[in-house]
Order: structure tokens, then sequence, then C-alpha cells
């Protein structure tokens, strides 16, 4: 690695770390006065949200064989998450929570095109696959570990990848997602997942992620305060991983 690349991995850390202990005070100084925010995604609603998961696992919903069918998905979709939502009355949103709500309305429009196009009377068209779906809301489901850190205020990190990339493009999130897999493995507490680009679309949007692969660090609020890209070295993230949500507390 050469000097320059080297100066600047260390300059992200010890932004990364500043960036920290920055925030770490103005989370200890929030006015006592300040309004109180409703998650829009409550602790009940997370209980739903891995019953969903372990309902959507027993379909077999992603095997593209033997799947289950758009009604099935729509079923545990419906009956086991969305009509259960909250409603509750949201102060502010956080950027987790505006994103979840966006992958939510996705699930939702993909269910509405499927049922659309399945109609006797309806056009041709191309109609979402159940995989498709099905994989949107396991990736939903992934997100429980960035929506309960709102709720515990603690930090959380979110690995955004992609399977639809040139092969220099797949080994950087190869890289990345051995250093998640060496994180959770070390520390299987913290809050931590991996999205698809593909599958979660509100992501780059959302979350103004510019390169694939990319660390999106959440602070306490459920807001982005750094984004680490994959061209940083494997050693040089994971140490900025682990002291972000090593401090998380």
């Amino acid at each position: 690695m050469d000097s320059v690349t080297r100066t600047g991995l260390i300059s992200v850390v010890a932004l990364l770390l500043a960036g920290g202990l920055a925030l770490q005070s103005s989370e200890l100084n929030q006015p006592k006065d300040a309004p109180q925010r409703i998650p829009y995604v409550s602790r009940q609603d997370l209980v739903h949200l891995e019953d969903l998961g372990k309902t959507m696992k027993a379909l077999g919903a992603l095997d593209t064989t033997a799947g289950a069918d758009i009604t099935a998905i729509e079923k545990a979709w419906v009956a086991g998450f969305r009509s259960r939502l909250s409603d509750s009355t949201v102060v502010s949103l956080s950027r987790v929570e505006r994103f979840v709500g966006n992958q939510i309305a996705l699930i939702d429009s993909l269910l509405a095109a499927a049922k659309s196009s399945a109609r006797p009377d309806s056009a041709p068209r191309s109609a979402p696959r159940p995989q498709d779906i099905a994989a949107a809301i396991t990736s939903l489901v992934s997100l429980e570990p960035n929506i309960r850190s709102v709720h515990a205020s603690r930090r959380s990190a979110l690995l955004v990848i992609s399977s639809v990339i040139c092969p220099c493009g797949q080994r950087r999130c190869e890289k990345m997602l051995k250093v998640y897999d060496t994180i959770i493995a070390n520390h299987p507490t913290f809050p931590m997942s991996v999205v698809d680009e593909m599958k979660v679309t509100p992501v780059i949007e959302d979350l103004r992620v510019t390169g694939i692969p990319s660390w999106v660090l959440f602070d306490t609020a459920g807001e982005p305060a750094t984004i680490i890209n994959g061209f940083a070295e494997a050693d040089s993230a994971k140490a900025a991983l682990e002291s972000w949500l090593g401090g998380s507390r």
C-alpha cells in the first residue's frame, strides 16, 4: 500500500473517531424538553418482523424452483407483519426509519403489481417474480438490528453490496463481507446488517450511498454519521467499525 493510500486511510479512521467523540457529546446534551419521538416500528412490530422472517424461511420462498407462490407470500406479509404495523404518530423519523418505511412501501408495490398482472382482464406485462418479492421481504427482516438499535439508542452499521456488479466490484464486496463475518464472529451483539442494493432499492437514494460496497455507520438516533466505501483496506475498515460499534453505549 503506497504512502498516499495509507495516509488517506489513517485520515478516515481519525475523522471517524473524532466524529464519534463529537456525537457522544451531542447525544448526552439533548434538550430535556425535546419532543418525544415515537419509533415508526415499535418493539412489538419487531417481534412480528422476526416472526415474518421465520415464516418466509419455512415457506421456502427464496427457492426459485419450489418456492412459495405470490398468494402465500402476500398472506405471510399481511397477516404476519404489515397489518400489525403500529400506526403511531411520529414526531420525527430517523433516516433509518424513513429507509425502512420506503422498503415496506416497495414490498407493497411489488405485491400490488403481481396481483394486478394476475387478473384475467389485465394487459400483458412483466410481473415481479415470487422470489424477487420474497428477497425484498427477507432483506427488510435482515434490517432488524438497525431498527432495534434506534430503540436502544445504540450505534449500528449497514454494509451495502450488489449482486449485479463488475468482477472487481464483486471482489470488493467479498472483501467487505469477510470483514462483516469476522466482526460478527468476534462481537455477536454488535448491531450490523447487510443488504443487496438490488433487493433494497431505496438504499441508494435514502442513505446517499455513492459507491459499492459501502459501510453506512448510524449514530444513536438512527442518522448516518459516516460512510466508508469498499475501497478501504479490510483491516482499516474493521478497526473503524469495531471502534464505532464498541463505543455505541
